[in-house]
């Protein structure tokens, strides 16, 4: 897929802070400073992440240094009132410590920030470059901060390396055959068809007949209905996987939404509301938009998906906002939220909406609505 490299490195700047935030957040830090100091770097829950190791460039983790060691039943405000009773020098001595006092304690935040930041960018830089590009397939996201950026993510299971070398490979061989080739349009058919098989099994051998250069070919399938000429294109550049992320990400953490964004992923209408105010805020946001719900291949109303974009644009971008497991077990909204996008296609696909619940192109209940209404034994799903 198409990558913005300036977005490549601020998503993962962006995913540094959300490891520091939730380092801070199980960090025990001094009362009298704590909701000061965790509000001033944007923490807003409580989130830990014991299996990533974010210990770097010390020797103790942020956790032990930052920790306060002032008495459990210190107060400023008493020690202020009355300095001799109250801890005295003593106290003082241990206020001066950098962990006890909020300057110290924003300095050492600071610094930590910083290099979580520059961690998770390097990590992602070298990921890219050791794969020529390509970066690693990984496992599902372990945990998320804020309930879309994932900030554990899975280990990786096909290394970026061996998804370059096998393209190049396919390319090296198969622009060689072109001169044995009578048809151009066999050629390209072939080109195609191996690459394609190639990438979805890299454990065949390279003597399997199915990349044989005299394979014979076939006639191209009839398309199927769900596979037919209404789908999208993938593999083309998403452009507004930014602009959606904020829009979920506003969503989430709307105090205003909190009893959707706690509600259960495998009840419909939790995640119809969902829809209806990400594609509100998408469309406040990003000048000249158009968004809405979109329609499956076979005409049905996506469960979990919007089209977005510019009036301008030839095209729409269709985003995944629900993960499945979340949605097979009923976690919460804002647990089970995704950003994926990795399809474009035709306008004629978006269900206008303006955006609020209830509003043309949002999913109906019982009765009359836009397009056939989805089976429940098997709900349609982009």
């Amino acid at each position: 897929k198409g990558q913005n490299w300036r977005n490549f490195r601020t998503e993962a700047q962006y995913r540094g802070e959300d490891v520091f935030r939730a380092m801070l957040s199980t960090t025990n830090l001094c009362d009298y400073f704590n909701s000061d100091l965790q509000k001033a770097f944007g923490v807003t829950q409580k989130l830990s992440i014991l299996s990533l190791n974010n210990r770097t460039d010390d020797l103790q983790s942020y956790g032990a240094r930052a920790g306060c060691t002032l008495p459990k039943d210190f107060k400023a405000d008493k020690y202020q009132e009355d300095f001799a009773n109250n801890g005295g020098w003593d106290a003082w001595n241990r206020l001066l410590e950098t962990q006890n006092n909020p300057y110290g304690s924003s300095l050492s935040a600071l610094d930590e920030l910083n290099r979580q930041r520059s961690l998770e960018e390097q990590s992602a830089l070298s990921d890219a470059e050791a794969g020529g590009g390509f970066m690693s397939r990984t496992k599902p996201c372990v945990a998320r901060g804020g309930g879309v950026r994932c900030i554990v993510q899975g280990l990786n299971i096909t290394p970026g390396d061996t998804l370059a070398n096998a393209v190049k490979a396919t390319f090296n061989e198969d622009l060689g055959s072109l001169a044995t080739q009578k048809d151009l349009a066999d050629s390209l058919s072939f080109i195609i068809e191996r690459l394609s098989n190639r990438l979805l099994d890299l454990g065949k051998s390279e003597k399997d007949p199915t990349y044989d250069k005299d394979y014979t070919f076939s006639p191209a399938p009839v398309p199927t209905e769900e596979e037919g000429p209404g789908c999208g294109v993938t593999g083309l550049p998403m452009l507004y996987t930014s602009a959606v992320s904020t829009a979920v990400y506003q969503f989430i953490n709307d105090p205003a939404n909190e009893a959707i964004a706690n509600g259960s992923a495998g009840v419909q209408s939790n995640i119809d509301a969902f829809l209806a105010g990400v594609i509100s805020n998408f469309k406040a946001a990003v000048p000249n938009a158009r968004a809405g719900r979109v329609k499956t291949c076979t005409g049905n109303v996506g469960t979990d998906a919007i089209m977005v974009g510019k009036n301008t644009d030839a095209q729409g971008e269709i985003y995944d906002l629900i993960s499945g497991a979340g949605r097979d077990s009923g976690a919460p909204i804002k647990a089970s939220t995704q950003v994926n996008g990795d399809e474009h296609a035709d306008w004629s696909r978006l269900i206008e909406s303006s955006g609020g619940p209830g509003a043309p192109g949002t999913p109906p209940g019982p009765g009359p609505g836009p397009g056939p209404e989805p089976s429940p034994e098997t709900p349609p799903v982009i």
